[in-house]
């Protein structure tokens, strides 16, 4: 009898742990997702789509900045990121994102350098643990298309969830519209 008593206790004890559990995992997934922006822009373009997706999605933005920044002009900033390339030489950015960790969803935006993502983007990457973030890549560029920059980015941060990413041609001007039908692809649109 007193065996019989002891086995009823654990498997009320079992069944009201369950229930506890899964009383928590439900209030925990009921709870907003938190959303990032973040990129890196040198003509401004790649900025224009980041803050695009901020506004419809109401995310934060985070911009990533190097301490000794590309030239403004075209040709000396090929210059200079030849010769980074040439000799492996990584640009330190100006701030890290202390709490990178807070974030549930992050969009990732770089122009596109050589076929790829531009080298601060790399940088930010290497620097910051993105495990079980979902990561929601966007690029711009100048007619080359994404090259392998998707790839490449999950890569440098194989510990993520990567979702369909975008890749824009053009100008600063002309994102709106497809940015906007990209987000409600990805279910994301908050407008």
């Amino acid at each position: 009898m007193r065996i019989i008593g002891i086995i009823l206790s654990l498997v009320l004890a079992v069944f009201g742990y369950g229930e506890a559990a899964a009383q928590q995992d439900t209030s925990k997934s009921m709870r907003p997702q938190k959303i990032l922006v973040v990129y890196y822009s040198w003509s401004g373009n790649t900025e224009a789509v980041a803050k695009k997706i901020q506004s419809e999605t109401q995310a934060e933005l985070f911009e990533i900045e190097l301490q000794n920044p590309y030239p403004t002009d075209y040709s000396a900033c090929v210059e200079e990121y030849r010769t980074d390339k040439r000799e492996n030489r990584v640009r330190p950015l100006k701030k890290k994102m202390d709490n990178i960790a807070d974030y549930d969803i992050i969009f990732l935006g770089s122009p596109i350098w050589s076929g790829t993502i531009a080298p601060p983007v790399k940088t930010f990457l290497s620097g910051h643990d993105l495990s079980r973030k979902r990561i929601i890549p966007f690029v711009t560029h100048g007619g080359g298309g994404a090259g392998s920059s998707f790839t490449d980015m999950k890569k440098l941060a194989p510990r993520a969830g990567f979702s369909k990413g975008l890749s824009l041609y053009g100008s600063r001007g002309g994102f709106d519209d497809e940015v906007r039908k990209w987000l409600e692809q990805i279910n994301l649109n908050k407008k």
